[in-house]
């Protein structure tokens, strides 16, 4: 088995066969021989070994061991070292091929930024073309100099001979960064001997060239230092909505007594798995959590990247993030149709009572009053209490229980009874089922003579599922028969009174007679 040694390659670490590494190191060792020690070569080795750890991550790709054949491959690709100073032919090797262009600002002949000569090395054209683009954009309500302006932020320069042959689509190999070299210190030496103005003319373009740089240079400094604001307070908002994310969904019971004690001791996790057929509520909080907090991941990561600017190979974590969040979606997704096809159908099951016998003397009128609520949290003790919707559900002693609020209406009799119906709803994945959880819904109510008291609340079984329960209340009045409205129903009262025009809060207090166009205020 071959003896393999981690070595570091243009920043990133590799986990390389002993002599491929002996290999790689005396090519990059006679590099460094044969450059010198200047900054230049320092600059230079370091863009080759930036090359070389592209050329090993491309090949590594079902791999994990960079061997022997992968560093002869690369090297052939970049070149000898005694290719430097002259030693190769004019003509272009043939695994000298051209690559994909990138975008860079070209500092060789800019006049302010290099935006537009990086324009044009791209798209293989006359640098004033795109200047020209630019000029007559700008007549368009400013949008060139907010495009260049943009570009100038978002491009990178392109500074060494790695970046400028990218620049170009040229191969990264010895002979290419040192033809880079040399053209670039021509260049130099060229400008230098024209550096001076020679007449009016050269003099005032190069003054207004001066004045547009340091202006634009000025604007620069407003879009950074603003991009930077934007970073900071993209971060700070989703580490907040970060930490609210994980107390909400893990540490509910402490999250929720913070900012309502009303319902403290409340979890996320007893609502699910009270609400869901499902025994942990991990099915739905982790995806949930994973749905939010991926992407407030990725705004803290690009904020920090929008401060620091910093180069990372994170295509990865990006793959692999996008994979978790769609396995997330799919859980939860199937999680919500198991319980959506457990509420398909919709039964209801009646009880009807006939109070005209129990009503006596027959002409008194009928009070009707609600019992007060017994659902007090701090009078029985319960561990916790949470209202949603006109549901609640509170838990005493780990034992979970959901109750509700019916609706009471009154309605004409079609003959002369006085009747009071139940009905209880319910839905469930067959009929059989529906009508079942609807039977088992509690609900308790008293009459003695003439007053008929409402329990303000009906309740489910402990331990029961919600299924959608509710119940509907149905006082059938004959015509000319008298009903009172305790105060105590207002709660009760649905505000779609079928034969009356008033609100509850309107109706409750007074007494109401059943007339052939519905109920009328008892004078």
């Amino acid at each position: 088995m071959k003896k393999t040694v981690k070595a570091n390659i243009g920043g990133f670490s590799y986990s390389i066969d002993e002599d491929a590494y002996n290999i790689l190191s005396n090519y990059l060792n006679e590099l460094r021989i044969r450059l010198g020690n200047g900054a230049d070569a320092a600059e230079t080795i370091k863009d080759i070994e930036e090359r070389i750890s592209e050329l090993l991550s491309s090949k590594l790709a079902q791999q994990e061991v960079v061997t022997i054949e992968m560093v002869n491959d690369i090297i052939t690709q970049l070149g000898n070292p005694d290719e430097i100073s002259g030693n190769t032919s004019e003509t272009t090797r043939p695994h000298e091929r051209k690559i994909n262009k990138r975008l860079y600002r070209n500092p060789e002949g800019s006049i302010i930024a290099g935006v537009c000569s990086g324009l044009a090395e791209y798209f293989s054209v006359d640098p004033i073309v795109i200047r020209l683009i630019f000029i007559l954009l700008l007549f368009l309500k400013g949008f060139g100099l907010i495009l260049y302006i943009v570009l100038w932020v978002a491009t990178p320069k392109a500074l060494t001979p790695k970046q400028k042959l990218e620049m170009k689509g040229e191969p990264v190999t010895l002979s290419n960064i040192e033809k880079s070299i040399t053209e670039e210190i021509n260049m130099v030496a060229n400008n230098i001997k024209k550096a001076d103005p020679k007449n009016f003319i050269e003099k005032f373009m190069s003054f207004i060239g001066q004045i547009a740089y340091w202006i634009l240079k000025a604007i620069l400094v407003v879009f950074k230092v603003f991009a930077i604001i934007i970073g900071v307070v993209i971060i700070t908002t989703m580490l907040f909505v970060f930490l609210i994310l994980i107390g909400v969904l893990f540490f509910g019971n402490v999250v929720f007594s913070w900012f309502s004690p009303e319902i403290s001791g409340f979890s996320i996790g007893e609502f699910i798995t009270s609400m869901f057929d499902i025994s942990s509520s991990i099915w739905v909080t982790v995806p949930i959590f994973l749905i939010l907090a991926i992407p407030v991941i990725a705004l803290i990561y690009a904020g920090f990247r929008i401060i620091f600017r910093f180069k990372a190979r994170d295509g990865i974590i990006g793959i692999v993030a996008a994979i978790v969040w769609v396995a997330a979606v799919v859980t939860l997704a199937v999680t919500v149709f198991l319980q959506a096809r457990s509420l398909t159908i919709r039964e209801k099951v009646t009880e009807t009572v006939n109070l005209s016998e129990q009503i006596v003397p027959a002409d008194k009128v009928i009070t009707l009053k609600a019992l007060e609520s017994n659902l007090d949290t701090s009078a029985l003790n319960l561990d916790s209490k949470y209202v949603f919707f006109d549901l609640t559900l509170t838990t005493r002693n780990g034992v979970n229980l959901i109750s509700g609020k019916p609706e009471f209406v009154i309605e004409k009799s079609k003959d002369d009874l006085i009747t009071l119906t139940v009905i209880k709803n319910a839905r469930g994945a067959s009929k059989i089922l529906a009508k079942q959880t609807a039977s088992e819904i509690i609900y308790k109510y008293t009459i003695q003579d003439s007053i008929i008291v409402l329990d303000p609340i009906f309740t489910l079984p402990v331990n029961t599922k919600w299924k959608n329960q509710d119940i509907t209340l149905v006082l059938n009045l004959p015509e000319g028969k008298s009903v009172y409205l305790d105060s105590s129903l207002i709660d009760l009262l649905d505000y779609n009174q079928p034969f009356s025009n008033y609100w509850p809060d309107e109706m409750v207090g007074k007494s109401w007679t059943m007339t052939k166009n519905g109920l009328r205020e008892k004078r």
